[in-house]
């Protein structure tokens, strides 16, 4: 994958690790509190920001390229990974499968009527 429009450059290496690379100002990530806690622990950070529109399009064009199988399984892999995430409850949701967050949070509304 590969993809570079004006400042954006995202790319996949031999090791498929996406690198999205974005020219302008940083953002400040290194100095938050979030980056300075894992500098205190040797591990690099590393950031961008994207403007949502930018995102969408990435992943859209990324979701062409992907099979059915691909589909389904990137889908299951983000529905158990990041449930309690209010986009894996929309993905859950849509593919017709419900997360456990969802569900739990469908059995608290029930029980509360």
């Amino acid at each position: 994958m590969s993809y570079t429009r004006g400042p954006i450059y995202t790319w996949t290496d031999s090791e498929e690790r996406l690198h999205v690379w974005v020219a302008g100002e940083p953002d400040g990530y290194a100095e938050s509190s979030w980056g300075y806690g894992y500098a205190e622990q040797g591990q690099p950070v590393n950031g961008v920001t994207l403007p949502p529109d930018l995102l969408d399009e990435l992943v859209a064009m990324r979701w062409a390229e992907m099979t059915d199988e691909e589909h389904e399984a990137a889908s299951q892999r983000a529905i158990e990974k990041w449930h309690g995430n209010g986009g894996c409850a929309a993905l859950a949701c849509r593919s017709g499968r419900a997360s456990s967050s969802s569900t739990s949070a469908s059995a608290r509304s029930s029980s509360a009527r």
